[in-house]
């Protein structure tokens, strides 16, 4: 529904009650405003770059495939000392080592 606030105050809108009388406190030849917003710089880069991360697979499937072939042909060999290190670097953070 689209209101014409242009028309003369004497004019009413769907209703015969005296409170359906549109713009008898406005002067004539005033505008109405519209509301406006603007965002941060910090805001519309953190936008980008959940943009740009939302194109990101979650998973690096050339990785996960190379993997799985290793694994299918029998060639996949577990090194558990490095394994154990990239384990306690993620749980604590740092650089790890095993000695």
């Amino acid at each position: 529904m689209r209101i014409d606030v242009s028309l003369p105050a004497s004019v009413s809108v769907g209703s015969d009650s005296p409170k359906a009388k549109i713009g008898s406190n406005r002067p004539s030849g005033a505008t109405i405003s519209g509301d406006s917003a603007s965002l941060s710089a910090d805001s519309v880069a953190t936008n980008s770059l959940r943009a740009e991360l939302a194109k990101m697979p979650d998973v690096r499937q050339d990785t996960v495939a190379s993997l799985r072939r290793s694994i299918q042909n029998g060639t996949y060999k577990s090194d558990s000392s490095r394994t154990a290190v990239a384990i306690l670097s993620e749980l604590f953070g740092g650089n790890a080592t095993v000695n």
